[in-house]
């Protein structure tokens, strides 16, 4: 760090550049690591929005905020406002509006309840009068340049694929309760059923020809024997399935969880990595600074020391 810069100044040209190229490489590792645990954690929300369906969780806030922000940019163009204001942003039931949409027709808006200036009596900013219609208002458009967003295409187009998005089947059958219905529906009951009873009738047609009363009151016996003896069977075949479902799916989050961690401990130790370099080489340079100044004073002192001398040397003389 010797040698002058900016006016005989400590050159620490050199520390900036490790400095910079360290930074770099954190940032690199950090970007290349996310990269790697992408797939693992877009599996883990898979399986998180899968889990959410069979457990019947409504997920459409989250699905339309997820279509809004990819179809935003197609609607989304930057314009300039000048010096002046323009209009205020405001969101109500999933959907934005400008403050113009919200006015009444004759002032550019499209709003069929016709809002005009009223909405101001009793001393109320235009801001307070939506939001005390249930609009939350999202900002507003200030000088220079802005993005202008097309809230009616844009609210049109995540309603077109909102309604495409159907829930599946298995929705919320999770909690579905065991039922004599699904009982009566269990795949080996009704295989077990369907074999005794063929059993039941080949044995009497080969004995009688015909199902005769007994025969009849033979088969009934064996069904209701089955019914009671299976139900219990079935209720934990049910209640298995179901179990390994959610498990199955839980593990799946699981995976997403941990990897979402794991990228923020990335995050995090880039970030604190970062700033100790940025720490280090802010010490450094005070130090470098420090040591110039005091090598400036300790010269200033041994020529006032020296000047000292001569002069005494002369006056003596």
């Amino acid at each position: 760090m010797s040698g002058g810069k900016g006016g005989g100044s400590p050159d620490t040209s050199g520390m900036e550049r490790a400095t910079e190229q360290s930074n770099a490489l954190q940032e690199r590792m950090y970007d290349e690591g996310v990269a790697r645990q992408q797939p693992f954690y877009d599996i883990g929300l898979g399986g998180a929005n899968m889990l959410a369906d069979y457990m019947g969780i409504d997920r459409t806030p989250q699905q339309r905020d997820s279509i809004y922000q990819s179809l935003l940019p197609q609607f989304t163009t930057q314009t300039a406002t000048g010096t002046g204001g323009g209009g205020a942003q405001y969101f109500k039931d999933g959907k934005f509006y400008n403050e113009a949409d919200l006015l009444h027709p004759s002032a550019g808006g499209t709003n069929p309840n016709g809002w005009g200036t009223h909405l101001t009596d009793g001393g109320k900013t235009m801001q307070e009068a939506f939001q005390g219609l249930g609009y939350e208002s999202t900002g507003g458009f200030g000088g220079g340049t802005t993005d202008s967003i097309d809230y009616a295409g844009l609210n049109s187009a995540v309603d077109a694929q909102m309604g495409d998005a159907q829930r599946p089947d298995y929705f919320g059958s999770l909690l579905d309760p065991f039922s004599a219905e699904k009982f009566e529906t269990d795949p080996s009951y009704l295989f077990r059923q369907e074999e005794g009873n063929k059993a039941l009738e080949r044995s009497q047609a080969a004995l009688h020809g015909t199902l005769n009363p007994r025969a009849q009151k033979e088969m009934l016996r064996y069904n209701q024997g089955l019914a009671s003896t299976e139900y219990g069977n079935a209720y934990n075949r049910y209640n298995n399935d179901q179990t390994q479902i959610y498990n199955r799916l839980s593990g799946l989050l699981g995976v997403g969880q941990q990897t979402a961690n794991q990228v923020n401990a990335s995050g995090t130790n880039f970030a604190n990595q970062t700033s100790q370099n940025n720490f280090g080489l802010a010490n450094a340079q005070a130090s470098a600074q420090q040591a110039a100044q005091t090598g400036k004073q300790s010269m200033f002192n041994t020529l006032l020391g020296v000047g000292g001398a001569l002069g005494g040397a002369w006056l003596g003389r």
